[in-house]
């Protein structure tokens, strides 16, 4: 993680917890994505295909959605939610 990436999320960490915990939350944070990188990193799996976060902006969207929180009668979750995205988020997300 960039430094100054890692600034800023130390600065938020700060306002919400502490300056006491903020270190330790950080340390903890960087740790859970460093093995979330080392399990992802492999050919094939969606991080690969993802835009690295120092190149994310306040302009970008990420949808985070449980896969059964779309649902439609007689139709597997996953289904109804990939229709949706389809038809209402088509080049967006």
């Amino acid at each position: 993680m960039s430094g100054s990436i890692e600034q800023c999320i130390l600065d938020h960490l700060t306002f919400s917890y502490g300056a006491e915990r903020a270190p330790a939350l950080l340390e903890q944070l960087c740790t859970i994505l460093d093995k979330f990188r080392q399990r992802s990193s492999h050919p094939g799996t969606a991080v690969e295909h993802s835009i690295p976060p120092e190149q994310l902006t306040g302009r970008d969207v990420i949808l985070i959605t449980y896969g059964d929180q779309v649902a439609e009668s007689g139709k597997p979750p996953l289904q109804t939610l990939s229709e949706v995205l389809e038809t209402h988020a088509k080049g967006v997300i």
